[in-house]
């Protein structure tokens, strides 16, 4: 329920104030949760992962055009007893929405929730990657459910 209810505030942000929303000098990075603890049923019957998963794809469809955006997800590629802290993926990189919003769509259907949560380390990462970008307004939004597997320094 939490990762709704953080989609919704983030995309009113984004979306529904008209400032922001004819900002075409925007970059915004999208980083998915897709651990294990995802895999766990909401009062809905539907997991967090699927609604998380519908959450990106309605946030990619609804925010401007011109936005840039970019898509990473984490605790998707090794399962829990591997213990991965370094399981995190750039999945879509920057372009227009407008361009890449059904790429990050199939992405983000894609995605198989299972392994470790290595916060940290993803959104050090997505940190690299928009600091890159030239836009004048840069986000990062985190879509989790849980904390850090990994305590101390981000592993490179």
């Amino acid at each position: 329920m939490r990762i709704l209810a953080l989609l919704a505030v983030i995309f009113l942000i984004l979306a529904a104030d008209p400032v922001l929303a004819q900002a075409a000098d925007r970059s915004v990075v999208l980083v998915l949760d897709a651990s294990g603890s995802m895999n766990t049923r909401l009062a809905s019957g539907q997991t967090r992962i699927e609604a998380a998963k519908a959450a990106v794809t309605e946030l990619a469809r609804e925010i401007d055009g011109k936005t840039r955006l970019s898509f990473w997800a984490y605790g998707h590629q090794a399962p829990t007893h591997k213990k991965d802290r370094r399981d995190t993926a750039l999945l879509v990189d920057f372009a227009p929405v407008a361009t890449n919003r059904g790429d990050i769509a199939a992405k983000a259907r894609a995605l198989e929730a299972r392994g470790y949560t290595p916060i940290t380390r993803s959104l050090t990462l997505a940190a690299e990657s928009i600091s890159k970008e030239e836009s004048a307004e840069r986000a990062i939004v985190l879509v989790s459910d849980g904390q850090e597997s990994r305590t101390g320094s981000v592993p490179a």
